[in-house]
């Protein structure tokens, strides 16, 4: 009986993990002309450029890092930076036990 428990304890624990979902490109470690691929963000190449590459990273290799910029004399821009490569989030079904990133200072 005890092994039959555990037996669908696992496959329960399986079927969990097998349904979780990752957010693309979450490390940032990918990127296409000037931008984190999977990601949109406010950069407007041969104007101004608030977030780049770092390869000040956490865990593995790239970052994306955040600069105030000043644009059309004088125009202090933040960086955004938005999830998905139209900025409109990417789906999901189901609600996420949390959400964990790290930053620098």
């Amino acid at each position: 009986m005890i092994t039959f428990v555990r037996s669908i304890v696992l496959c329960c624990l399986l079927a969990y993990s097998a349904s979780a979902q990752t957010i693309p490109n979450a490390s940032f470690e990918t990127w296409s002309g000037g931008d984190p691929t999977e990601w949109f963000t406010t950069n407007m190449p041969g104007f101004f450029t608030p977030v780049t590459q770092s390869s000040s990273a956490h865990n593995l290799s790239s970052a994306a890092q955040g600069t105030v910029v000043t644009a059309f004399g004088g125009i202090l821009l933040s960086p955004m930076i938005f999830a998905g490569v139209d900025g409109v989030g990417f789906p999901i079904n189901s609600r996420p036990e949390a959400l964990h990133g790290w930053y620098k200072y």
